[in-house]
């Protein structure tokens, strides 16, 4: 209520300015001032209402952040809540599995975006939407993480996020009881003010300067982020994986499961194939009905997934040329399909 009160007064003192101008006496000039009065309405609305809920907990170099994205909300209306993970190059971060439920709210849809490159770290995000049919202050249940991979010694295995409270507010709260008779109540006198304070203006206007430089970062990084393909991001990280210590060192495992990831997310970028979250078997089945791949990518692109869960399931060892030949068939399946879609 605050915020609307506001933001009604801060366009009335617009148009009591606009007004003054004696250009705007036309029809046109009128209706321009009408449109840009509403469009200050509704961000500086929208600014006032916004109220993410956020917090943070940190174990060792992994940072864990959980926002909800309403601090109060009705009954049955959904919330967005995203766990982000920080880690360093080399840290593999586990989430637990996504059920229909999660405390006393109902999921409603899940997206997953992990091991995002950013520099010499890597990000996890889950993101969740959902909803409660609970009424008073819900709690939002933290999520256990585990932490695995070679920095990894010098924290815990595993994480917990922090829980977050949000308000849930009936539809039938605060309605005035017909039972309960309330008689008029008598003429107060209230003083005037002598002084009129424009310090809400000022208020106002910093907020929405903020909204417009938040919106004018988001619109950018949207537009870097649609302008790199996906076959140029799986070269670069397979060139990145080439020089990296692992294989130098000749770390079977990590170097299988870096191939095995970015091949996975390769394909969900280029075809939309959802493999990050399918087997292997699911994976090959779902590629080969794509009818764009040659026998011989199919070949390759099995052979590395196989031979990816021989190494996490069973130890599997290969020479540091062995490794460097699946990386080069990685890198000869992504030259020859990206440009097929």
């Amino acid at each position: 209520m605050n915020a609307t009160l506001i933001a009604i007064r801060w366009c009335l003192a617009l148009r009591r300015f606009f007004t003054l101008r004696p250009l705007l006496a036309g029809r046109a000039a009128r209706a321009r001032t009408s449109v840009v009065l509403v469009l200050f309405f509704v961000v500086a609305t929208g600014t006032a209402r916004a109220e993410v809920l956020s917090a943070t907990t940190r174990e060792g170099d992994v940072t864990v952040v959980v926002e909800a994205s309403k601090a109060m909300v009705q009954v049955a209306e959904p919330v967005t809540v995203a766990w982000k993970i920080d880690a360093p190059q080399g840290v593999a971060i586990a989430f637990p599995n996504v059920s229909s439920q999660l405390g006393d709210w109902d999921v409603i849809d899940v997206q997953d975006r992990f091991d995002l490159p950013r520099g010499d770290r890597r990000t996890w995000i889950r993101t969740l939407v959902m909803e409660t049919i609970e009424t008073g202050d819900v709690e939002i249940p933290s999520l256990p993480l585990s932490i695995a991979g070679e920095a990894s010694a010098s924290a815990s295995a595993s994480i917990e996020s922090d829980r977050l409270v949000v308000r849930i507010v009936s539809v039938l709260e605060d309605r005035a009881d017909p039972l309960k008779y309330r008689d008029i109540a008598d003429v107060v006198d209230v003083p005037l003010p002598m002084q009129r304070s424009y310090g809400w203006l000022m208020g106002s206007v910093a907020a929405v300067a903020t909204a417009v430089a938040v919106l004018a970062i988001g619109i950018a990084l949207m537009g870097r982020r649609k302008r790199i393909s996906a076959t140029r991001w799986a070269i670069a990280e397979l060139n990145e994986l080439q020089h990296s210590g692992a294989l130098q060192s000749v770390e079977t495992d990590r170097v299988l499961a870096r191939l095995s990831s970015i091949l996975r997310e390769y394909l969900e970028l280029q075809f939309g194939v959802p493999a990050r979250r399918q087997t292997t078997d699911e994976v090959r089945a779902q590629v080969c009905e794509l009818n764009r791949f040659s026998d011989e990518d199919l070949t390759r692109v099995a052979t590395v997934l196989a031979m990816a869960d021989e190494s996490k399931f069973a130890s599997l060892r290969l020479t540091r040329e062995q490794l460097e030949t699946l990386l080069s068939d990685v890198r000869a399946t992504v030259e020859s399909t990206g440009a097929v879609k």
